[in-house]
């Protein structure tokens, strides 16, 4: 007798909810959210989204031409994060960088946030 298909194959649970998290007490606050309904955490989605992230990068790397340093590399896909004041939905320019160049641009990028945040708390 053939095993059966559901018993040959590794199956995965997914999860279609749209993830809300609360932050009104007593269920959460703004600085540490409670869990969605469907029992996840806001850290274990969190945790997925930026396993996911560094998983596009990795399996994305090809050998090309870095974009900013013109050399012939491996390079990676570098996407900046979209931010508060960026329009609704807008998609950020996808470069592919060398990994030295991949580092530059994430530190400049994280720089002039954090300058940006900064002048707008004073």
């Amino acid at each position: 007798m053939a095993p059966s298909i559901s018993s040959a194959t590794e199956t995965k649970k997914v999860s279609l909810c749209k993830h809300s998290f609360p932050i009104q007490p007593p269920h959460g606050s703004i600085v540490r959210p409670g869990p969605c309904d469907c029992g996840l955490t806001y850290e274990q989605v969190q945790d997925e989204l930026r396993r996911q992230a560094e998983t596009l990068i990795a399996n994305t790397a090809h050998d090309g031409t870095c974009e900013a340093c013109n050399r012939e590399r491996r390079v990676y896909r570098f996407q900046p994060e979209e931010q508060p004041w960026h329009p609704i939905g807008a998609v950020m320019p996808v470069s592919w960088l060398c990994l030295d160049c991949w580092n530059d641009s994430a530190q400049a990028t994280n720089d002039l946030v954090t300058q940006l945040f900064e002048e707008a708390a004073r």
